[in-house]
């Protein structure tokens, strides 16, 4: 298969990222997704060869403020409890910070290069082991979570929405 990124507007206001595998460029897919979305642009995605997680965030540089994470900063609430769940080097968090700084942030990755990255940026962050079926009871207490440019990533991504359910957060931007 190959994979796609694909940008569009939702309901004309609304950004959304989404990653896709199309098989063998399924056309009657396309056709689907133009149905639902309205307008797509279909790019190759930038793909390089990592060892692993811990290897592409070492190797990765810093990251730009991305549109979907100001939009998402300026819907939190100005104080309470933030889980970013595949946080990767704080990226969001930083910016969230910056927009919210009263708010109490917290940020998770299996990738322990990753927080580091993220610590040094004066964020809290802790290393949870295999996103794909991650033990987060002690990170249930929470008013928000964040899981953005995660669920792409794994196999089953029911499990992770398990383990949003197991927790107090009543808002989730994904």
């Amino acid at each position: 298969s190959q994979a796609y990124e694909t940008r569009t507007n939702f309901r004309r206001s609304y950004p959304i990222g989404l990653r896709i595998f199309v098989p063998n460029n399924d056309k009657p897919v396309i056709r689907k997704l133009r149905q639902i979305f309205g307008e797509i642009f279909l790019d190759p995605m930038p793909l390089k060869e990592f060892t692993d997680y811990d290897d592409y965030w070492q190797k990765r540089g810093r990251q730009e403020p991305k549109y979907r994470f100001t939009w998402v900063a300026r819907q939190l609430p100005e104080t309470g409890k933030l889980l970013d769940i595949g946080c990767g080097d704080g990226a969001f968090l930083e910016y969230a910070r910056e927009v919210r700084p009263n708010l109490n942030m917290l940020g998770v990755d299996g990738s322990a290069a990753a927080i580091e990255k993220l610590r040094a940026k004066n964020l809290e962050g802790a290393v949870v082991g295999d996103l794909n079926a991650p033990d987060l009871a002690g990170f249930r207490d929470v008013d928000v979570i964040v899981a953005m440019e995660l669920i792409e990533h794994l196999p089953e991504p029911e499990l992770l929405m398990r383990e949003f359910l197991k927790s107090t957060a009543d808002v989730f931007y994904i």
